[in-house]
């Protein structure tokens, strides 16, 4: 009776100290993802501000050209002008700036496929989920695993101590 009760002590002291040190992991591990959450929104706000920046600088881009030559802008305008005629800005003489051609604005297909696959939140945040579980998954499987393998060892130190 008196081995079967320090059996049975020492194995709820085991078990008391496993669950102490479980409970400061998953403290840990909880402060660990939320500091990777908080990156990972400062990441996807800071991806938006340069986004907005972008869109803003091209607007602003646009409305000046379009500010100093409607003409471009305006394509009734532009086909009742003659083709030999040239554009001027200003009723002085000839100038330096008459010469200089205005570009209007163009779209970088290739920037707008990269800037619309870098917002697609849904997208990110599913994979980043998908991991999320996956590390879980088998942190937790490997925890259980360790546990289990513990507990049996610990049962056959106290069976050869028996014997």
């Amino acid at each position: 009776w008196n081995v079967i009760t320090d059996f049975a002590t020492d194995i709820q002291d085991e078990i008391e100290k496993i669950q102490i040190e479980e409970t400061i992991e998953n403290e840990e591990e909880l402060e660990k993802k939320e500091e990777k959450n908080l990156e990972i929104t400062d990441d996807v706000l800071q991806m938006l501000e340069e986004k907005s920046k972008k869109s803003l600088r091209y607007k602003r881009s646009f409305f000046v050209r379009m500010v100093s030559d409607p003409k471009i802008y305006n394509p009734k305008i532009v086909r009742s002008l003659p083709s030999t005629s040239k554009r001027r800005h200003t009723t002085s003489e000839t100038t330096e700036e008459e010469n200089l051609s205005v570009n209007s604005p163009t779209i970088d297909h290739d920037n707008l496929a990269k800037m619309l696959q870098q917002t697609n939140l849904k997208e990110f945040f599913s994979k980043v989920e998908a991991k999320y579980k996956f590390i879980n998954k088998t942190t937790s499987d490997l925890s259980d695993r360790l546990l289990a393998s513990a507990f049996l060892n610990n049962v056959r130190r106290e069976e050869e101590l028996i014997q």
